[in-house]
């Protein structure tokens, strides 16, 4: 046995190596290998002096049950479909295996900053951030409960690797490409690039069209109502257009069965945002593979956008207009107004 080990710990040499032990009731427990902290917690729950509710991993699943459930106090969700799946997805993908065995009092704010720099070096700097944002939320809502070991949030602090707006121009001729090899593709393929048409020429989010119904369209005011994806209260009155009129006809021919959803599944259900994303996906690769030049489902907007400011109108995209300048207006060359 060897010295200055906690009190009621003991180690010895085996093939694994320096195994940890401790004896209760006269019965010799393992309690680790080669981990000495592992090894203390172990004991600790043993004897319930810590809960293992208070492992990051612990957190992280009462926190994803609590957010499925959450409401405002309107009766709308707290969280979007969409915004949980990522954060379940970063969580346990990148999270859980680096954190997800500490107790929560054993994370601090240099471990967070370390974990952004490895992130930043294996070139995924994006989602690092996105992870840390991720669980924050957790410690945020950890901070709320009865009995919580932390006095802080150690997300909080710590420097995010910056990010920096895209700059991709996709113009109108080349997506009008893009939409002939989709429409001689066919199938969801097809259908997944007229919710993206969608996108372009009204300037809303993908997950406001994926829902869109039927009956969101006033005959007697020959307008679309969108409602908006991050303001359930907020609805976008748009008026129709030929175009318009061109998609969702298109939409209706590829249509197999009889729904009010306007761009729907073959089985007449609206797309899931990942579902979506992984269609286009596909698309995008036989589009590459035609000698096309790749563009993200998100620089549709930012073609809407040009288009719109270039007239010297007010495109809606974002509350905040410098938000709107800065990431969607992406035209090389702009208007200068001189003074004679």
């Amino acid at each position: 046995m060897s010295r200055n080990l906690p009190k009621n710990i003991y180690s010895r040499p085996r093939k694994r190596g320096l195994q940890y032990y401790t004896i209760l009731e006269g019965k010799l427990i393992i309690l680790a290998h080669d981990d000495l902290k592992a090894a203390e917690r172990k004991l600790q729950e043993i004897r319930g002096l810590s809960a293992p509710e208070h492992t990051i991993a612990s957190m992280v699943s009462r926190f994803l049950a609590y957010a499925c459930e959450a409401k405002r106090p309107d009766g709308t969700a707290r969280w979007s479909a969409k915004t949980l799946h990522d954060y379940s997805a970063n969580l346990r993908r990148s999270v859980l295996p680096v954190f997800g065995h500490l107790l929560m009092t054993e994370l601090f704010p240099t471990h967070i900053q370390q974990f952004l720099t490895r992130r930043a070096a294996e070139g995924c700097a994006v989602d690092g951030n996105r992870c840390i944002s991720a669980l924050g939320a957790c410690f945020t809502w950890a901070l709320g409960q009865k009995d919580c070991p932390i006095q802080s949030n150690p997300c909080r602090g710590a420097r995010r690797n910056p990010e920096y707006p895209r700059t991709r121009n996709v113009t109108v001729e080349e997506f009008n490409r893009f939409l002939q090899l989709a429409k001689a593709t066919g199938g969801s393929r097809y259908m997944l690039t007229l919710i993206e048409a969608m996108v372009a020429i009204t300037g809303r989010r993908r997950a406001e069209i994926l829902h869109l119904l039927t009956r969101d369209y006033s005959l007697a005011e020959n307008t679309w109502f969108v409602r908006d994806s991050k303001n359930q209260h907020r609805k976008y009155e748009i008026p129709n257009s030929p175009l318009i009129v061109q998609v969702i006809a298109e939409a209706k021919a590829l249509r197999s069965v009889h729904t009010n959803v306007v761009f729907c599944t073959k089985r007449g259900h609206p797309y899931t945002s990942w579902g979506a994303a992984g269609t286009w996906q596909k698309m995008m690769d036989k589009w590459l593979q035609a000698g096309g030049e790749h563009f993200t489902a998100h620089d549709l907007r930012a073609l809407y956008v040009g288009q719109i400011m270039a007239k010297g109108g007010n495109p809606e995209t974002h509350s905040n207009p410098a938000t709107t300048a800065r990431v969607y207006d992406r035209r090389r060359i702009r208007l200068v107004t001189t003074l004679g």
